[in-house]
């Protein structure tokens, strides 16, 4: 299935703007980053690795938003 190497590097970074935006987490956590308005934030490249390799290899999503979920509800109770 990993039918994906030896792209030009456009295809490949139209393919991966087509991960992130499919991916559930990463696209939620890229898309609403102003709303939760952290400070210092980032997203590691472990995770969009992960992701990555999920799609291309036909796995589920990892989840990846419940320390951001629970820092967010620690924002919004202070």
């Amino acid at each position: 299935m990993l039918r994906h190497d030896n792209q030009d590097l456009d295809s490949q970074l139209k393919e991966l703007r087509e991960i992130i935006y499919h991916s559930e987490h990463l696209w939620g956590i890229l898309s609403r980053n102003k709303e939760i308005n952290l400070p210092n934030w980032y997203l590691g490249a472990g995770c969009i690795t992960q992701t990555v390799w999920n799609w291309l290899s036909g796995r589920e999503a990892l989840m990846v938003l419940v320390a951001l979920k629970k820092r967010r509800k620690m924002l919004v109770n202070a």
